[in-house]
């Protein structure tokens, strides 16, 4: 090829290139009400951050998505705190009230795909130990302090009050690692214990929940359609055989 071939397609690609780039501007100036041709930089920088924020937005969802998908109805423990148990080198250490067991802290809002969409506000989780005696008598007790500090806010004053009235409490759908739904009733218990009933054994029956060997991360949240409280409760074991005791608990025993 000659060297004024070469030039002459070079010069055409440039030529191509300056076209489209003048389609791009005709097509940004076309949506301006102003008649005026903006100024290349200012142009240039007003595309900049639709992409920019196009693409966080786009990026922050799928990396929403990426991790509920990863996680979907399964909570990971830490896998160095069970073989210190199982070998005897760990001691359990006394966790603050509604903190992991293994120190590992779970996700914000519940990583399970089957409820994405219908979650709307949500607590913070906290994590508790199954107890054998709720599994018989039917009923998940929850700490006061927990529930005042971080179920509360979600309530409306009339659902506030009339748990605090511990009359027959609220009918709510408590949903496990799966996303099914299991009907019970959140109640304040003789006006003492914050309490998940009349329904909780078939729950933990279903999903296989043991005394003391299973902890329970428990989110609320209010349904975005009905707007209904609901809970969600997922379970992770370890080899624990034994109540453990959280630092509040000892002060109470004690005093």
């Amino acid at each position: 090829m000659s060297s004024q071939d070469s030039s002459s397609k070079v010069v055409k690609q440039t030529d191509e290139v300056d076209g489209a780039l003048l389609d791009i501007k005709y097509l940004f100036t076309t949506n301006k009400e102003t008649t005026e041709q903006p100024e290349q930089s200012t142009m240039d920088e007003e595309i900049s951050e639709q992409l920019e924020h196009a693409m966080d937005e786009e990026t922050a969802e799928k990396l929403e998505d990426t991790t509920e998908d990863a996680l979907d109805g399964y909570l990971p423990v830490n896998s160095e705190f069970v073989e210190g148990i199982q070998d005897g080198s760990m001691n359990l250490d006394i966790p603050e009230l509604g903190k992991p067991i293994d120190g590992l802290d779970p996700p914000t809002r519940p990583p399970i795909s089957k409820l994405r969409g219908i979650i709307g506000d949500c607590s913070k989780p906290f994590e508790t130990q199954c107890a054998f005696l709720g599994l018989i008598w039917d009923r998940l007790c929850l700490p006061h302090k927990l529930v005042r500090e971080l179920m509360k806010p979600l309530m409306t004053d009339a659902e506030a009050s009339t748990l605090e009235k511990g009359e027959d409490g609220l009918h709510v759908t408590v949903y496990d690692s799966k996303g099914n739904g299991y009907p019970m009733v959140f109640k304040f218990w003789l006006s003492v214990i914050w309490v998940l009933t009349e329904g909780w054994t078939r729950f933990c029956n279903q999903n296989g929940f043991e005394g003391c060997q299973d902890f329970l991360t428990i989110w609320m949240f209010r349904h975005s359609q009905t707007q209904g409280l609901c809970f969600v409760i997922m379970g992770r074991r370890f080899p624990i055989y034994k109540v453990v005791k959280t630092r509040e608990s000892l002060v109470l025993h004690s005093e």
